[in-house]
């Protein structure tokens, strides 16, 4: 992308310089040309002028204007800051022409004609700011869809990996034969089982489809999913969870906290400690934190079997909040404990 980029760039100056010493050679043409006369050319004020407060007038929009108005779709503002550029870039050409070239100049003995000459330096360099613009919208769409490109291809993986961490025949055996004891102990209770089993497997495949989801259903597939652990391994406080704070208008992307309560279960099943697991999320304006501490071997729990690797979780978190959120997971004292926090999405998409 930097290297494709840098080459537009190039070709672009390449082209406009080519073009400048086509004009004055052919404005020229009647004098005898040679190395003399190119010389000349080059170190002619017209030159200096013509590139020099350009070169400055083009980065300074490309840098500024795109990025602070253009992104933003501030045009109004893109307009006022552009004129502004256009003005400076031909106050700019005067004084380079005074600096390098003295104050004897013609043009400088009237102020009309300082005028004329800064007004069409002005004019030159809205060309050159109205290129730059586009330029960087180019650039900035191209990199944009290079993300989404990425995006699309991380998510598919995640997705892939998710249903194959959902439907571990392991724990679908194990829930199963727990729901057929149940049947005959407990009829109540297994009602409650296989609800909470149709629950997770209904929002897993079928309602994480979307690139976000409100931030409760997370959190309520969440409370399923360790309610639903609670009763599989029938320990009331086997794994302990707690909620700050509303999620009322908040979305966020779908299994984004589910993965890793889900791989703290997975290690934890050797443990038959009260305690074993503990989570909590504090909501904090679009502020989410996430805390999850579970007991383990630490050198089993870089990777899940079958499961969501650490590693494919930090790619797709890099891709879907690109500056808007902190992970941090290792081993500590014996426990396994994994930190997040990102910033959520306050509208639907």
């Amino acid at each position: 992308m930097r290297t494709a980029v840098a080459a537009l760039h190039a070709g672009y100056w390449i082209l406009y310089c080519l073009l400048l010493m086509l004009l004055l050679v052919i404005g020229r043409l009647p004098d005898r040309l040679g190395w003399t006369v190119a010389g000349a050319l080059l170190r002619s004020p017209i030159v200096v002028l013509a590139i020099v407060p350009n070169v400055v007038a083009f980065y300074t929009s490309y840098g500024i204007l795109g990025p602070r108005f253009l992104a933003r779709r501030r045009f109004a503002a893109l307009a006022s800051a552009a004129m502004t550029i256009c003005l400076a870039t031909g106050a700019l050409g005067l004084l380079v022409l005074y600096v390098f070239f003295g104050g004897r100049q013609p043009v400088f003995s009237s102020g009309s004609e300082m005028l004329a000459l800064a007004l069409s330096l002005a004019a030159l360099a809205a060309i050159h700011v109205t290129i730059a613009v586009v330029l960087r919208g180019f650039a900035d769409w191209y990199r944009d869809l290079k993300v989404k490109e990425a995006l699309s291809r991380k998510t598919h993986d995640m997705e892939l990996a998710l249903v194959r961490a959902r439907l571990d025949p392991h724990f679908l055996f194990n829930t199963l034969n727990n729901l057929d004891v149940l049947i005959s102990r407990d009829p109540a209770v297994a009602s409650e089982y296989l609800n909470r089993l149709s629950d997770i497997m209904r929002f897993v495949l079928y309602e994480a489809k979307g690139d976000l989801i409100p931030l409760a259903s997370e959190l309520e597939y969440i409370d399923k999913y360790i309610a639903l652990e609670r009763l599989r391994t029938r320990r009331a406080h086997y794994a302990t969870h707690q909620v700050i704070g509303q999620p009322d208008g908040l979305w966020i992307a779908p299994m984004t906290l589910i993965p890793f309560i889900e791989n703290a279960f997975k290690h934890t099943e050797d443990c038959k400690e009260d305690g074993a697991i503990t989570s909590r999320i504090a909501i904090e304006g679009r502020r989410v934190r996430f805390e999850c501490v579970n007991a383990c071997a630490p050198a089993r729990q870089t990777v899940a079997p079958g499961g969501i690797g650490q590693t494919l979780i930090r790619q797709r978190l890099a891709l879907l909040y690109p500056g808007r959120h902190l992970l941090e997971a290792g081993a500590e004292g014996g426990r396994y404990r994994v930190s997040l926090t990102i910033e959520s999405a306050e509208s639907s998409p």
